[in-house]
């Protein structure tokens, strides 16, 4: 059974001392009775789209890639005309075609359909779709991607092939700490690629153990 949920942002992070403006609201479908897996917006998804919505000036204009989407929050959101971007992918894997249509009904009930689309993209491919070479992608963002122990070796060598079609790409990653062996500096060493850490002040974790970091090559 779909359910649609409608989340708010805000244009600074609430605080105690600060009453911030809302900035947009967002509505997703989630399947939480789904039989391979819930479909839901998990914890690091709200964490991304939240710095998203308070970090909109990194977003505007741009040209967006979301990997792993899953109920697409971050990329809905920054192709609402309230954060700008020019143009989102929604990724996800080709196996998953009902979640593709989720996606895609997703991007249609905020109004997007102009700048976002859902996108299928196999990490195990060493070819990548049309639209991910032919374009300039500024931003790659991925939620919680950092899942299975599998998914590292995957995603770095996805991001190895998305730096050499767009060198001035940044990766924008929020993650939920699970296992303290799961760690990405390994993997950023062996790609040659760098990482700067947000203030956890900046992060609203919700009581999880989160972080967002950027990951780009070094200029």
């Amino acid at each position: 059974m779909k359910t649609l949920k409608r989340l708010q942002f805000w244009q600074e992070a609430p605080t105690v001392a600060v009453h911030a403006q809302l900035l947009d609201t967002v509505l997703v479908l989630e399947d939480l009775e789904s039989v391979e897996c819930p479909i839901a917006t998990w914890p690091a998804a709200l964490v991304l789209a939240a710095y998203i919505a308070q970090h909109r000036h990194l977003f505007r204009g741009k040209r967006i890639c979301e990997l792993g989407a899953g109920t697409a929050l971050p990329s809905v959101l920054c192709a609402r005309p309230s954060v700008g971007a020019a143009a989102v992918f929604a990724s996800e894997r080709p196996e998953e075609t009902d979640l593709l249509r989720l996606i895609q009904r997703t991007i249609h009930l905020n109004n997007c359909t102009q700048r976002c689309v859902a996108l299928p993209l196999d990490w195990r491919c060493d070819t990548l779709p049309i639209e991910l070479r032919t374009e300039s992608i500024d931003v790659i963002l991925g939620a919680d991607v950092f899942y299975c122990d599998d998914d590292f070796s995957r995603l770095f060598r996805l991001l190895h092939r998305l730096f050499l079609y767009h060198p001035q790409a940044v990766f924008i990653t929020s993650y939920q700490v699970r296992q303290a062996k799961r760690v990405i500096w390994p993997w950023l060493q062996k790609y040659e690629l760098v990482a700067e850490e947000v203030p956890s002040r900046e992060v609203l974790s919700a009581g999880h153990r989160l972080g967002i970091c950027h990951v780009q090559r070094p200029s």
